[in-house]
């Protein structure tokens, strides 16, 4: 099970300011690739396949929900090279559940990774379709101490936030709507 804190921050230049005040410990681009089908759908499944660091990963998402600004999902990760990935395209072998897949959306993330308080920071750029968003990732037991370190960061450089209340991916299915 996946349990993060997701706090949406507004606009490229509040996240500047959260990066310079940070000391980020490395950068990654990830490219998120969403994929569906009517199963998929009704199930509330979510199918992503990531590249990242000349690595191929699926993800699986199910049981999505969020619960005071901590959201919670089950994960399961598979990696994949790419002969597999274009086996699983051409074949579907995994099972009738994955036949009839269609790409819904591909994410470009720009992580700034870096640790504040004893907190490890994933700060994403997410870009798609001309359109982006930012936000700031957090793994914690602790969802009351983690959401106490980061509001006092943010309120101490000024910026304005909210916690997220949704997945990368609807947030983006949101805006495409708009």
């Amino acid at each position: 099970m996946e349990q993060e804190l997701k706090v949406s921050i507004r606009n490229q230049q509040d996240f500047d300011k959260l990066l310079a005040a940070l000391a980020v410990q490395s950068t990654e681009t990830q490219i998120n690739t969403y994929l569906s089908n009517a199963h998929l759908q009704q199930n509330k499944i979510v199918a992503r396949v990531r590249s990242c660091n000349n690595e191929l990963k699926l993800h699986i998402k199910t049981d999505a929900h969020s619960e005071n600004g901590y959201f919670i999902t089950n994960t399961k990760s598979v990696p994949l090279t790419e002969k597999t990935v274009e086996e699983f395209i051409q074949n579907q072998k995994i099972g009738p559940e994955f036949n009839n897949l269609q790409v819904t959306i591909a994410m470009k993330t720009t992580r700034f990774n870096a640790e504040y308080k004893g907190l490890e920071l994933e700060c994403d750029k997410v870009e798609f379709n001309g359109l982006e968003f930012f936000e700031i990732e957090c793994e914690t037991l602790d969802a009351e101490k983690g959401k106490k370190t980061i509001e006092e960061l943010l309120k101490e450089i000024g910026i304005q936030f909210e916690y997220a209340t949704c997945s990368k991916l609807t947030r983006a299915q949101q805006m495409l709507k708009k």
